[in-house]
């Protein structure tokens, strides 16, 4: 969902054996027939949707789409453990604080659908699903935040990396980095590569495709993108670049990683 004047769902899929396969779609929903207040969740729009399939809502989750060119149908369990952002799973984000804890490997089944043709089946045993549960203050009005998500290879480390920027405050950068020992909050100072940068036809944002991470003695990783167009963009609402990324580098001893970052100018 987006910030803006109406409700948005938005959703994307990319081939990273081919990028220039790229499905995306975006949703004008209500909200006013679909609540999780006293029931479980079951937000359903017709062509997309978000649900809980046990009674806590988080335990077993399903979204599924269909659309003429794409669709997919995905459950994933809440199988992983959790990572509490900043630490604590609270952190100072735009006016005031935001709760953030992230599911970051779920077991997941299901299928996808590309260019109409025959269902995929989602490889279990080589899939997983990152769930991200945030409340609270919602923007750095303003402002701008990069935010990453990262598996390492042959680990269980992930990594819920946040640039914040808000004019006024003093930027915040921090790793919530999930280890075997526990969650390691680990700053950092986070330089994008402005000579690869793709602007959008839709929104006029300019966003960097790389970046260098360099977290003092617990090492530096070089973040790029593998397309340069992942951005979900609507005439009208708040644009975000939801893109695939593939990390370089060391962050406490691990090397090699692939995730998503997210790009919003507030």
């Amino acid at each position: 969902m987006t910030s803006g004047s109406v409700p948005v769902a938005r959703c994307s899929i990319l081939d990273i054996t081919n990028t220039t396969n790229y499905w995306m779609r975006s949703v004008n929903v209500s909200l006013a027939t679909n609540t999780s207040t006293q029931s479980v969740l079951d937000l359903d729009y017709g062509t997309i949707a978000m649900q809980g399939l046990s009674a806590d809502s988080t335990s077993i989750m399903r979204t599924w789409a269909s659309f003429p060119n794409f669709g997919f149908n995905i459950t994933w369990e809440s199988s992983s453990k959790v990572l509490l952002n900043g630490g604590s799973g609270m952190f100072a984000y735009g006016e005031g604080n935001t709760h953030e804890w992230s599911m970051p490997a779920g077991r997941t089944t299901g299928t996808l659908t590309l260019d109409a043709k025959d269902e995929l089946a989602i490889d279990t045993d080589n899939s997983l699903t990152w769930y991200d549960r945030q409340w609270g203050y919602t923007a750095p009005i303003g402002g701008n935040w990069t935010w990453f998500e990262l598996h390492f290879a042959d680990t269980e480390t992930k990594a819920s990396i946040w640039a914040i920027d808000q004019p006024g405050e003093s930027d915040k950068r921090f790793a919530s980095v999930r280890t075997e020992i526990g969650t390691l909050v680990v700053p950092f100072e986070l330089l994008p590569d402005w000579s690869r940068t793709w602007t959008s036809p839709c929104s006029g944002e300019t966003y960097p495709l790389a970046w260098t991470l360099e977290f003092g003695e617990a090492g530096t990783l070089y973040i790029e993108t593998g397309r340069d167009d992942q951005e979900l963009c609507d005439v009208g609402q708040l644009p975000a670049y939801e893109g695939f990324v593939k990390a370089n580098g060391t962050l406490l001893g691990r090397t090699a990683a692939f995730g998503l970052v997210e790009m919003v100018y507030a």
